[in-house]
């Protein structure tokens, strides 16, 4: 069974150039003004802003967020769900910037994109060109924090009028947050840390050493692929991760610059 719903509140006059507004979903009812969603499979779920105060939707800051909850559908068919940003004329050198999460722990099956289209018409999907994809651990690889996505627009539309737009298919999987979304210069962005840690030897046997030179770090976490908690530790290094069993793992550290992930392989 297929529902389809359209709604945008408005769309910018072809030929009209444009910025994108930077949006973080504060103060609005359903959706924020020139933004558009559509539901083009399923019939039990669709983008809305979160309820404030309500700690299962947890907006990034402020009071609010834009919330798809997750979908069902019969056996061997995926909920269809997009929400498409204002038009505005790219630019080179930019990126699509955006805070995520997810509800559960570990990978419930939902595959998040990011696409992007030049037809003058908003709601209309086939136009859309995946950007980027991603599995639930490969967007958000502790699923019930927020985590800083950066998609960088291809120069190649340039001076082009673009529609952006998230997309969700699922079948009872997770759901999806999104706030603060905004489109930054790839270089020299104040949001993005300025520093990156290292972690080393990666692969790693016995002894994990970070490295986080002129950050200050608070804490580190290691969570296995599923999202769970391996290890916690302090603001010490090295990390002994000899008791792990031989898999891929996310190292997550604290920082007084913010979040930084990294990707460990144990041997």
């Amino acid at each position: 069974m297929k529902i389809k719903l359209f709604l945008s509140l408005a769309l910018l006059p072809f030929g009209a150039l444009a910025q994108f507004p930077d949006q973080d979903f504060e103060n609005f009812i359903l959706l924020p003004n020139e933004w558009g969603l559509m539901d083009d499979a399923g019939f039990n779920e669709k983008w809305m802003p979160t309820e404030p105060g309500n700690a299962g939707q947890p907006p990034y800051q402020g009071e609010m967020a834009i919330y798809l909850p997750p979908g069902t559908m019969p056996q061997g068919e995926v909920t269809d769900d997009w929400l498409m940003t204002p038009r505005f004329t790219a630019v080179a050198g930019r990126q699509l910037q955006f805070y995520s999460r997810l509800l559960q722990e570990g990978d419930q099956g939902s595959i998040y994109g990011v696409y992007i289209s030049t037809h003058n018409v908003q709601l209309y999907p086939q136009a859309y060109t995946l950007i980027e994809q991603w599995t639930e651990t490969e967007l958000n690889p502790v699923q019930a924090e927020y985590t800083l996505v950066s998609v960088p627009i291809p120069d190649s539309y340039s001076g082009q009028q673009i529609y952006m737009a998230f997309r969700m298919n699922t079948n009872g999987g997770d759901g999806w947050l999104i706030d603060n979304a905004s489109i930054k210069s790839t270089l020299g962005n104040s949001d993005l840390p300025k520093k990156q840690i290292k972690i080393y030897p990666n692969p790693a046997q016995d002894l994990l050493h970070i490295d986080v030179t002129d950050i200050s770090l608070r804490s580190v976490a290691i969570h296995d692929t599923n999202g769970r908690l391996c290890i916690s530790s302090g603001n010490t290094e090295p990390i002994d991760v000899a008791g792990l069993e031989a898999g891929v793992y996310f190292v997550k550290a604290t920082t007084d610059t913010g979040l930084l992930v990294s990707k460990l392989v144990k041997q």
